[in-house]
């Protein structure tokens, strides 16, 4: 493996994209009327903050709880086509802050 190669993380500018793109994701997420519902009792602030952490983890940088984000979904009855759709917002978000050709995933 290249070490000189940035990973994804690197690439996407470290938390400053991320926490952009993850502001956009919950504007969508918020406005979608699949999903807004799910969100209704949550601190959406500390929802971003864990998203980011996650989205960080999945591109190479501090690694995340997966355990425990299994056991809180576990409990809302979420869909695939939830997931599914949570992804297609991602990558709507990703795109509009311009790191999804570094993610690939244009």
């Amino acid at each position: 493996m290249d070490t000189d190669q940035p990973n994804l993380y690197d690439s996407a500018g470290h938390n400053l994209e991320i926490d952009k793109v993850v502001e956009i994701l919950y504007e969508l997420i918020l406005a979608d009327e699949n999903l807004k519902d799910t969100f209704k009792d949550i601190n959406i602030d500390r929802q971003r903050r864990m998203m980011s952490k996650f989205i960080s983890n999945c591109v190479g940088g501090k690694k995340y709880n997966q355990k425990y984000m299994r056991n809180s979904h576990s409990k809302l009855n979420l869909t695939e086509k939830h997931f599914e759709t949570v992804m297609d917002h991602l990558i709507t978000a990703m795109q509009r802050v311009g790191v999804s050709s570094a993610l690939g995933v244009d």
